[in-house]
């Protein structure tokens, strides 16, 4: 009896399938090799991305970048409160030059009443009995 090539059977050794497995975050791609990045633009990466936090350089420098913010933090504050006593100065000139203004007015009204004519017109005026003595004044003994 004859074989027919159907009934013929390779049997090749057991593999395991491949599987296109990769971790969270990387795509099927053929490996190539990185190019080398510039030193600049590894530290904008790690700026950008928060890894320069973790740096063990840079955690030696924590102390005094806390200080550094706090002296920033106290700079802002500075220029805050030198922008409202500059305000209230301001303010508090503006008043003064009112009030200036007022003792000005005030004084020219007193100046005039004060005059021996404006006198004489508003004893006039108020009807009042007076009249200018003509002897110059003298001495009682």
């Amino acid at each position: 009896m004859k074989k027919h090539p159907e009934d013929i059977r390779i049997t090749v050794p057991h593999s395991e399938p491949e599987t296109d497995e990769k971790p969270i975050g990387q795509t099927a791609t053929p490996d190539k090799p990185e190019k080398e990045r510039s030193k600049v633009a590894r530290n904008v990466s790690d700026v950008i991305t928060g890894d320069i936090l973790f740096n063990d350089k840079l955690k030696r420098l924590y102390p005094y970048l806390l200080y550094a913010i706090f002296l920033v933090f106290l700079y802002i504050a500075h220029n805050f409160r030198y922008q409202r006593l500059q305000r209230e100065e301001i303010a508090q000139k503006i008043a003064l030059q009112e009030e200036r203004s007022r003792s000005v007015i005030f004084l020219s009204m007193r100046m005039n009443a004060s005059r021996h004519s404006y006198i004489l017109r508003q004893i006039k005026q108020r009807g009042i009995d007076l009249t200018e003595s003509t002897r110059p004044p003298y001495k009682i003994e």
